[in-house]
């Protein structure tokens, strides 16, 4: 078909067609360098090894089935009140308890007001890498420009968290930072509904998108999910000939006796999408994914999709074409809406 979106839920009708756009051929390879720079950089990921005391904490709350036992959320306070057309507020507060990661961290939540015209709010899970901020704001325009309101929780600079480029300093901070993704995600939904929103929906891509697809497996609360460049397990992200192969440290974790690709996948079991059952709510339930992605590659993300039993919805772009696709996200996002409404 003449057309990224070349597949759609089934429950729905297809939404408008977008013109395929040729990748030309220094986006290959940037598509193929993009990885290197995190070796180059020293931003490599599981330099820190394995970190057992965290990875012990995630998995024996999983065992217990308290992993995604959510506590009262937090209050949010606001503390810059947005101007202009289109502003933006920012609201802080504590983020919420995880069960067996007990250190409390700060967070800022970015809200986009638009219009108001649609009643609703979509939390947007920010992904991880150098564009990961870029591609939010992004993403978070188009759908405002669509008629969304929009909220995006950002892990505070000095918390815990340890910022930007540190999420997957070892195999512990990475599964810390999917976890208490999904728990700030339903403090978000909480915290919009106090604002009198009547339809909460959540999205995100790489990372975020796995968060999405944790929400969407783990609690009825939203709305409609929409996970964008998400596997069914993300420990196979690290897994050749996936680009982020090279990004790993496998020195390091082999130090921390990982070296089997087995080992790697079970220590992100309990953050893994396939792993939990499909989402409670079908309507307006999708998967994204891009077809010439090396890092999120289609056959992760279809696999999802076929967890869920759901058609993936395909774009023909690269990785590195992320912040040219926001306007299609938000197109795929604001279909996905109708089809709740209905």
């Amino acid at each position: 078909m003449p057309s990224e979106l070349v597949a759609w839920m089934p429950e729905v009708d297809a939404p408008p067609a977008v013109a395929t756009v040729a990748r030309p051929r220094w986006v290959r390879l940037a598509e193929g360098l993009a990885p290197v720079g995190a070796r180059l950089f020293g931003r490599r990921h599981f330099r820190g090894g394995v970190d057992r005391a965290t990875c012990r904490a995630v998995h024996g709350a999983a065992a217990r089935g308290a992993l995604y036992g959510f506590a009262p959320p937090p209050q949010f306070t606001r503390v810059v009140r947005g101007r202009g057309r289109r502003p933006v507020d920012v609201y802080r507060g504590r983020a919420p308890l995880v069960n067996g990661l007990a250190a409390l961290r700060a967070s800022l939540l970015r809200h986009h007001r638009g219009g108001g015209t649609r009643g609703t709010l979509v939390v947007v899970n920010r992904g991880a890498g150098l564009l990961a901020d870029v591609v939010a704001r992004r993403f978070a325009a188009a759908l405002v420009a669509v008629g969304f309101d929009v909220a995006i929780p950002v892990a505070e600079a000095g918390s815990d968290g340890g910022g930007e480029g540190e999420w997957a300093r070892s195999i512990g901070s990475a599964l810390a930072t999917i976890v208490r993704g999904v728990h700030d995600g339903v403090a978000v939904e909480a915290w919009a509904r106090q604002l009198g929103y009547r339809t909460v929906m959540a999205t995100g891509i790489g990372i975020g998108g796995t968060v999405t697809a944790l929400l969407a497996a783990t609690t009825s609360r939203f709305d409609a999910c929409v996970p964008i460049l998400a596997g069914a397990h993300p420990g196979r992200l690290w897994l050749p000939p996936r680009a982020l192969a090279r990004a790993a440290d496998h020195g390091a974790l082999a130090r921390d006796d990982v070296r089997q690709p087995r080992t790697l996948l079970r220590l992100f079991d309990p953050v893994a999408p396939g792993r939990l059952p499909a989402p409670r709510r079908r309507a307006g339930a999708a998967v994204v994914g891009l077809r010439y992605d090396t890092q999120v590659p289609p056959i992760d993300v279809q696999a999802l999709a076929d967890h869920w039993r759901v058609r993936p919805v395909w774009l023909d772009r690269c990785h590195v074409e992320l912040p040219a696709c926001a306007r299609t996200f938000a197109t795929i996002v604001a279909h996905a809406a109708g089809s709740v409404a209905r």
